[in-house]
């Protein structure tokens, strides 16, 4: 794959930037900017996981405050829920922004 880098387009309505040749992008780049997707794809399923077993503390807590009639236990468990939820979610979009990084290199 040989990645290239480039100057932006001209400015609507203003004057043109110079026009440069693309230069390859050196091999030291590309490595640090291969690990950084890694390491955010690493990161995102690391989210999507912990966020999943946050959802199932929860929702375990949740239940037994509901089963016990403590209403206090059943609150804190819903929100655990919501918090895994969050996370999880984020885990999902930190993965597949690392992704479409990767992708469009």
């Amino acid at each position: 794959m040989n990645l290239v880098c480039t100057e932006p387009p001209p400015r609507p309505g203003g004057g043109s930037l110079p026009h440069t040749t693309p230069t390859p992008m050196n091999d030291d780049l590309k490595d640090r900017v291969d690990d950084q997707i890694d390491h955010e794809k690493n990161e995102g399923r690391k989210d999507q996981a912990e966020g999943a077993w946050e959802q199932a503390k929860g929702k375990t807590k949740a239940a037994v405050g509901d089963l016990t009639g403590d209403a206090s236990m059943e609150a804190e468990g819903k929100m655990q829920d919501a918090q895994g939820e969050l996370q999880r979610k984020a885990g999902n979009l930190r993965a597949e922004a690392a992704k479409q990084a990767d992708d469009a290199l």
